[in-house]
């Protein structure tokens, strides 16, 4: 599949997914937080009610109020409702204090009734929900991105995402001067006869069980210093869809300086010496013991490519090129590397074309 064919996939696949939810959303209804806050009612008995009030510090006139009330539950809950503490998007304040106070398994019934009622993911007191993978220049963060989505796409049952709803990846570069997550989707990825407009791109985004938006290339992003808050600067600052997981991809220089306070940080690192070798087995030579001895003996006899190849992307240039050369390869600088794997690139186009 080359990448003209991967990213029609994508496009049709989303577009079927998102089209497919809206028919469930016109037949079904929308889900509802008014139903899972009767359901929280039935849960809350007057015992838990007080313990709530108590930790949440309210006055001893409505912890009376509450001890006294026909409807504890209820009553419980419009004031929850009125501090915050429970809204239609989290209820992460609410299963916070239940866990605190040691209430852990009224907490997952209630975590599971929002879930139920609501149609949104609740992650977990304390769970991320945004991830910033950073690296330098050719260490493969858009070919993590391309490959999760390829995989999604598959629908490989044996892979983390096999949970995720809908999957979203969204080249940052080409989000100059759209402000809305929206029309980003719909201009990026929907083809163009598709008839569905940015308030159905968004009921979707909202009631989708597990949503994964991939923000991929920020240091590529046009608008990353622009002084008007885009929709793309809301989402990996935590402002926006606190629900849904953001990834955001970007070189190590260029980090977001907006990065919410949970936010976990992965850094690719690049290459050591055992994936190296065990890339070049599998994916290069195929497992052709003589070949890899080979090559990983050309990289380590020569400190220039063994310095090189520490970036992934060099590592597979020449690892395919050396594979392709079978007699003994020498470099007596980094210029003479690329000039030799220039001139590689150049004699297969002609080769191809002929």
């Amino acid at each position: 599949m080359n990448i003209g064919e991967f990213n029609a996939a994508i496009m049709k696949y989303i577009y079927n997914i998102i089209s497919y939810g809206i028919k469930l959303l016109k037949v079904k209804g929308l889900p509802s937080f008014g139903s899972f806050k009767v359901a929280l009612a039935d849960v809350l008995t007057v015992t838990t009610v007080l313990q709530l009030a108590t930790f949440f510090e309210y006055p001893p006139v409505i912890i009376e109020e509450l001890g006294t009330a026909a409807s504890a539950g209820l009553l419980m809950i419009r004031y929850m409702e009125e501090r915050g503490q429970i809204q239609p998007t989290s209820i992460l304040t609410l299963l916070s204090a239940l866990k605190k106070m040691c209430l852990s398994g009224t907490g997952d019934r209630v975590k599971k009734l929002y879930e139920e009622h609501t149609g949104r993911l609740c992650s977990s007191d304390g769970q991320s929900k945004a991830q910033n993978e950073e690296g330098d220049p050719g260490y493969g963060k858009s070919t993590l991105t391309l490959q999760a989505a390829y995989d999604w796409c598959l629908g490989n049952v044996a892979l983390p995402l096999k949970t995720v709803a809908v999957f979203i990846l969204l080249p940052l570069r080409l989000l100059g001067n759209i402000s809305s997550i929206f029309e980003a989707i719909r201009l990026v990825l929907m083809p163009p006869e598709s008839p569905l407009t940015d308030d159905d791109i968004l009921e979707i985004l909202r009631h989708s069980l597990s949503v994964v938006i991939v923000l991929d290339g920020y240091d590529e992003y046009p608008d990353r210093n622009s002084v008007k808050e885009t929709d793309v600067m809301k989402m990996i600052a935590g402002k926006m869809f606190p629900n849904v997981k953001v990834v955001v991809s970007t070189r190590s220089s260029s980090l977001p300086t907006y990065l919410h306070s949970t936010t976990v940080t992965i850094r690719l690192t690049g290459f050591d010496e055992k994936s190296r070798d065990e890339y070049i087995k599998r994916t290069v030579t195929g497992g052709d013991q003589e070949a890899s001895r080979r090559i990983t003996n050309a990289l380590n006899s020569s400190p220039i490519l063994n310095d090189i190849c520490q970036v992934p992307m060099f590592c597979v240039l020449f690892a395919h090129v050396a594979n392709d050369q079978r007699g003994v390869i020498e470099f007596s600088s980094v210029t003479s590397f690329f000039k030799y794997v220039i001139d590689c690139f150049y004699s297969h186009m002609w080769r191809e074309r002929s």
